[in-house]
């Protein structure tokens, strides 16, 4: 009798991840594929049609403009992560037990809030009567404000103090994988730390580090309410202008868009994902 009743919660348990499963994938395919599909509709129909289109868009000096804009905060935001986050994901690795929980509870306190306030909180800190610039006038170190939002660098600033823990958490995975033996051994053969860093450690994390940076460049290229809300006229990035010409001239040229800014995030994807698999099946 108890050998059915396993046999027979066994298989309700097995059922149940299998409808949940079906369930996992067509909620895939009816919030990623069909949506996706829409997109590249103007490039499926008509392939010439949209090549000429891209390239006309590339020889408007706005829309260049706008694509330098948007690769260009990828890059502070790039930078930003790993200024700061390289050291807090090595002291999170040298540190004890709960050190690590109460830092990561602290990294964790802007993922939860929500964007809009955070957006409004940073424009009271950066704004040209902002705290920082009060500071800076009171000490006397600049005789007019400093300009640090409604450009690049506040968009930057901004998307960086969100994305930080992202990397963060991808380096410190990589560095929880090290084993500490191998920093002993290089120590014992009489390497200081910098040369430890650079020939032993970063050659074993540089996965994690470059995951990270996909990670947070994929979120930057397509993030809007940051540059809408502090961008300004210089700091306008391609989603933001997605968003104004489909308020200006609708469905069509906005969909021309959106297949062009997925083909720009999905080949240098395609890129790094298999670069990473053969790095690891070597």
């Amino acid at each position: 009798m108890k050998k059915i009743t396993h046999h027979f919660i066994s298989s309700n348990i097995k059922l149940t991840i299998i409808v949940l499963f079906l369930i996992g994938i067509l909620g895939c395919l009816l919030t990623v594929v069909v949506p996706f599909f829409f997109i590249m509709k103007p490039f499926v129909n008509g392939p010439i049609h949209f090549i000429n289109g891209v390239i006309n868009l590339l020889r408007d000096a706005v829309y260049i403009e706008v694509l330098k804009n948007t690769f260009l905060v990828i890059l502070y935001v790039s930078i930003f992560c790993i200024i700061v986050g390289l050291p807090i994901a090595f002291f999170l690795w040298k540190t004890s037990k709960t050190k690590k929980l109460i830092v990561v509870g602290i990294l964790l306190i802007p993922l939860l809030m929500n964007q809009i306030a955070r957006n409004y909180a940073w424009v009271q800190i950066l704004d040209n009567d902002g705290l920082i610039n009060k500071i800076f006038l009171s000490l006397h170190l600049f005789h007019s404000p400093l300009h640090l939002i409604y450009n690049r660098f506040g968009v930057s600033l901004v998307l960086a103090q969100g994305f930080i823990p992202i990397f963060i958490l991808n380096v410190y995975v990589s560095l929880a994988a090290l084993p500490r033996i191998f920093e002993e051994a290089s120590f014992m053969c009489g390497a200081n730390k910098i040369s430890t860093f650079f020939r032993i450690i970063l050659p074993n994390i540089y996965q994690g580090i470059i995951g990270g940076l996909s990670l947070v460049a994929i979120l930057s290229f397509g993030y809007f309410i940051t540059p809408a809300m502090l961008g300004g006229s210089g700091g306008i990035t391609l989603p933001k202008l997605l968003y104004d010409e489909f308020n200006t001239y609708g469905g069509e040229f906005t969909s021309a868009l959106q297949a062009f800014m997925i083909l720009l995030i999905i080949i240098p994807l395609l890129f790094f994902t298999m670069r990473h698999i053969l790095n690891l099946n070597q």
